[in-house]
């Protein structure tokens, strides 16, 4: 299991992040906008015209409005949660975003009152990380929140793994699940006291689910073989939380 410094993505090794720029190399692109005036919901559809997988995207959306005043958000799109699950399903399709194929991500746009609704809507993509770690950027910022997602749902699955295989290893307890799901709750309990760690609080809460709807008398056995998986992913998470220069 990698140690806790292993997978720990330090403000210093984020930081060279910030001296990359977006390569002239094609990668992901925004292909279109669907948006009808007056709706608050519009779709962007993106095609990986790259030649390597992508595995998260960050999406800059300005809104106009009727008074002509304008909104910025922006929307990280990870598809490493849906590789991670299509890994443990062992399909054939590793589930990220592969060359060639398209992508249409919903957006929910803000409301600025019945009166006063969205009449167009643009689209940037300017983070495109690819499953070679190697990264597209324009928008340092964005790229340092995917590698904060990307590491609280690795710190997440170190601290389950950790509990879970304590509880399965206690041979007092006559309900090793029960008190890995008591021990769980607790360190959710405190990651909700935290600010900025909403990643770590709902992957725990994903686990939790998990061996909540697991039967009862579920073997130590079994318990030890989810913590491996656990174990498992925090290694994939932690090396796409770092990123190099697309060459």
């Amino acid at each position: 299991m990698a140690s806790l410094y292993v997978i720990a993505v330090t403000l210093l090794q984020l930081a060279g992040i910030a001296q990359l720029n977006r390569p002239a190399q094609p990668g992901p692109l925004v292909e279109n906008v669907r948006f009808e005036k007056g709706n608050s919901i519009a779709f962007a559809r993106i095609v990986n015209v790259s030649g390597k997988d992508v595995t998260g995207l960050n999406l800059s959306i300005e809104v106009t409005f009727q008074d002509g005043r304008q909104s910025s958000y922006e929307r990280l799109v990870d598809f490493l949660p849906r590789m991670l699950s299509y890994q443990t399903l062992q399909l054939s399709d590793n589930g990220a975003l592969h060359p060639g194929d398209r992508w249409e991500e919903q957006l929910n746009l803000p409301s600025r009152g019945a009166n006063n609704t969205p009449i167009a809507v643009s689209v940037k993509l300017d983070v495109a990380a690819y499953s070679d770690h190697t990264v597209d950027v324009e928008n340092e910022p964005a790229l340092l929140r995917l590698a904060g997602v990307r590491h609280n749902q690795a710190l997440a699955d170190q601290k389950a793994a950790e509990i879970i295989n304590a509880a399965a290893a206690d041979d007092v307890t006559p309900d090793p699940l029960g008190m890995a799901v008591t021990q769980l709750r607790a360190v959710l309990e405190q990651a909700r006291r935290k600010n900025g760690e909403r990643e770590l609080e709902g992957e725990l809460m994903a686990i939790i689910a998990n061996l909540e709807s697991r039967k009862s008398d579920t073997s130590r056995s079994d318990l030890r073989l989810y913590a491996t998986r656990k174990n498992a992913e925090v290694e994939i998470l932690s090396s796409h939380a770092l990123f190099r220069r697309s060459k």
